[in-house]
């Protein structure tokens, strides 16, 4: 009889812990809409919400940082370095389907690849002002998984 108990209650927990974390996974899904493509995302992760979100916190630095490095190829005009770190921000953000990076990041790579630095800042801002968003997304969800 005891062993049946336990069992019971451990199934219960089980069962009640499962509950909780579909509807956490039904809140970072829904949270997640505006910004990313979960649903082509999360393959990419094992379609595991753990390892998404640990992989997102190291993008969010590589972005931060790549940010400010468009920032100086632009000032400095070179645009080699701009090709290469859009490149680098397109590849990092189509990893997530970061529907509001990925093609900022592809034009600016374009723009770079033709020689061209006309709108790279309009860009560069545009993708900037996406950073709050993601460092939100990632700050009010992460503790979810």
């Amino acid at each position: 009889v005891i062993r049946m108990i336990e069992r019971y209650s451990e199934s219960s927990r089980m069962k009640e812990q499962e509950q909780i974390s579909l509807q956490h996974f039904d809140t970072i899904m829904k949270n997640a809409e505006p910004l990313f493509d979960m649903g082509k995302a999360l393959p990419r992760f094992g379609d595991d919400l753990v390892t998404f979100f640990e992989i997102l916190g190291e993008f969010l630095d590589h972005l931060k940082n790549s940010v400010a490095e468009m920032e100086n190829a632009l000032l400095s005009n070179n645009v080699k370095r701009l090709e290469f770190i859009s490149h680098s921000v397109k590849g990092g953000a189509g990893n997530f389907e970061a529907k509001t990076i990925v093609p900022y990041a592809a034009k600016l790579e374009e723009l770079a690849e033709n020689e061209s630095l006309l709108g790279s800042y309009n860009l560069i801002a545009k993708i900037r002002s996406q950073i709050p968003l993601l460092e939100k997304f990632y700050e009010e969800n992460k503790d979810l998984v």
